[in-house]
């Protein structure tokens, strides 16, 4: 399974990979980003993500633009919204 982090928080984006590294190997997390136009960027260049974990205050590109953005690709990862 294939899991993008996106939180502008560097503590929280850290203890989240940690925590998702630890459920086991079949967890791979694919990417880390601090902003949702990182993490779009990432997706555009035809990158796949089954489960999305975002914030929903961010800098440049916050995570709900982010959800209307993908949404808009066609693409339908499951989604988990931190706040």
């Amino acid at each position: 399974m294939k899991i993008m982090i996106i939180e502008d928080e560097g503590i929280t984006r850290q203890w989240l990979h940690k925590k998702i590294e630890e459920l086991g190997p079949e967890y791979d997390v694919a990417g880390i980003f601090s902003n949702g136009r990182q993490a779009l960027a990432f997706l555009e260049a035809g990158e796949q993500t089954d489960v999305i974990f975002t914030d929903i205050r961010m800098p440049v590109m916050d995570g709900l633009e982010f959800l209307e953005k993908i949404g808009k690709m066609g693409l339908e990862p499951y989604k988990v919204i931190l706040s």
